[in-house]
């Protein structure tokens, strides 16, 4: 599990078919192991943790003001506080993980602008208020399996609302 965890998931934490939604299907997947050996005192493989780790706080890190997570991809939106509530047992240190589920009061917010350097995605924004400014870019490769064959996608949630996006995802049949 190690090693399949390794080969989908990029050290910047984006599993490789970079949809939202599938990043939570690897995290789920993952993270109940994880559960499952944390419960039965088994110590897992070092990376296996940070792994799964890195692939919770994608969701911090791409969150927008409001705390959703875009629905990037072959995704779906998440509300990132939710995701991070169902694994913070599994990382009770991670500062990012206090921060979110703090309502924003404790821990350490995650900086303004990150790039998710393996996965060709940046995120970046004036703040973390309601209405700041946020802007993601997808510049990478095109994901491995559920993905949409465009890139350069451009979206951007100001004043409180999404007010740039992409198309979104459809049904796969022969519908109009």
């Amino acid at each position: 599990m190690s090693r399949e965890l390794i080969r989908q998931v990029h050290p910047d934490g984006f599993q490789y078919e970079l949809t939202t939604d599938y990043q939570h299907v690897a995290i789920t997947t993952y993270g109940a192991l994880l559960t499952l050996l944390t419960n039965y005192n088994i110590e897992p493989d070092k990376n296996f943790s940070s792994y799964v780790e890195k692939m919770v706080e994608v969701y911090v890190h791409l969150a927008q003001p409001n705390l959703l997570v875009p629905d990037i991809n072959d995704g779906m939106k998440y509300n990132a506080k939710g995701v991070v509530a169902e694994y913070v047992h599994l990382f009770p240190e991670n500062q990012l993980f206090k921060w979110i589920l703090s309502d924003k009061k404790e821990g350490i917010a995650p900086e303004n602008n990150h790039i998710f350097e393996n996965a060709g995605l940046a995120v970046l924004r004036t703040g973390h208020s309601e209405n700041d400014t946020w802007v993601f870019f997808d510049g990478g490769e095109f994901g491995a399996g559920h993905q949409h064959e465009d890139k350069l996608n451009l979206l951007m949630y100001a004043d409180g609302k999404l007010i740039l996006t992409e198309g979104g995802k459809y049904a796969y049949d022969a519908s109009r």
